[in-house]
């Protein structure tokens, strides 16, 4: 705290966990027009975390509504090509503004699926430097009258006007990245998971093992994923009043050489055998899990 001598100069602070900054180049921002900023994607994530759960539950009650719960169309989430190419050329644009000027940006793009059919994928997600940052909800549909549901707000120009890639824009394309990595494991779990495991609507009640399980792991593997980038998985077993549950942190590593360049994508706990042999792939760094 020596550096925090003076009043004479410019600080700030994480809107999350209240961390404070001198220099402005280390908060994280994934708004436009907003001054709200962030230490780092965990807090981005938990921050938000209410409102992707709104989302979710609204897409949920809209597919009851339109008997869309098992819809073919979603496994094309599955396909990161499908997703780089709504959020770097989206089609459709929609801004919902609230009475706070909050806005919350609804984008879409359709694609043609193995048969020929056309099906849309659609993103609720925040803008930064004019384009997708942090990513509320991704989901895909044949659906007319589901996609009308969320033309929400103002229709935009159909060309949302791209910036180069400067400093911060570069920083929200790195967040968008880890929403789309996070977006394709969260499917990946979903369709693997027992429906007696640990629901995913109890995930936050665990968040408290992460940096256990990142601080002192019982095993790690790293393994290059199908973008080509390589991904650490740290995996602890706990003994808790939930009962004994192995938990895991999937991090992006990024080109440094220390852990300090390792960006947590996502982290659950779960009680299944089968989560565990999928989540152990790739080549074991470091440990020996016990039996």
């Amino acid at each position: 705290m020596k550096k925090f001598l003076t009043f004479n100069k410019d600080y700030y602070y994480c809107n999350k966990c209240g961390k404070i900054f001198d220099n402005s180049e280390d908060i994280l921002f994934v708004e436009d027009d907003s001054p709200r900023g962030f230490c780092s994607e965990s807090c981005i994530e938990t921050f938000f975390r209410p409102m992707v759960r709104l989302f979710e539950k609204i897409e949920e009650n809209l597919r009851a509504k339109y008997n869309l719960q098992e819809e073919e169309s979603l496994k094309y989430l599955e396909f990161p090509n499908f997703l780089d190419e709504l959020l770097k050329k989206p089609q459709e644009i929609w801004a919902l503004e609230n009475n706070l000027q909050e806005k919350y940006y609804f984008i879409f793009s359709s694609f043609k699926d193995r048969k020929g059919k056309d099906f849309y994928l659609v993103s609720i997600c925040l803008f930064y430097q004019n384009r997708p940052s942090f990513l509320f909800l991704v989901t895909a549909t044949y659906s007319e009258e589901f996609i009308a549901e969320f033309r929400a707000g103002v229709k935009l120009n159909k060309n949302l006007p791209m910036l180069p890639a400067t400093r911060d824009a570069k920083e929200a394309e790195l967040l968008g990245m880890v929403e789309r990595k996070k977006t394709f494991l969260l499917t990946e779990l979903l369709k693997l998971r027992d429906n007696n495991d640990i629901s995913f609507y109890e995930f936050s009640e665990f968040e408290s093992f992460v940096d256990p399980t990142i601080d002192g792991p019982d095993e790690v593997y790293s393994f290059i994923d199908e973008a080509g980038d390589k991904i650490r998985t740290y995996i602890k077993a706990f003994h808790s009043d939930q009962g004994a549950f192995y938990y895991y942190v999937l991090c992006l590593k990024t080109g440094k050489k220390s852990d300090k360049g390792l960006i947590p994508i996502f982290s659950f706990p779960s009680r299944d055998g089968k989560i565990y042999r999928k989540f152990s792939q790739g080549s074991l760094v470091s440990g020996n899990l016990k039996s």
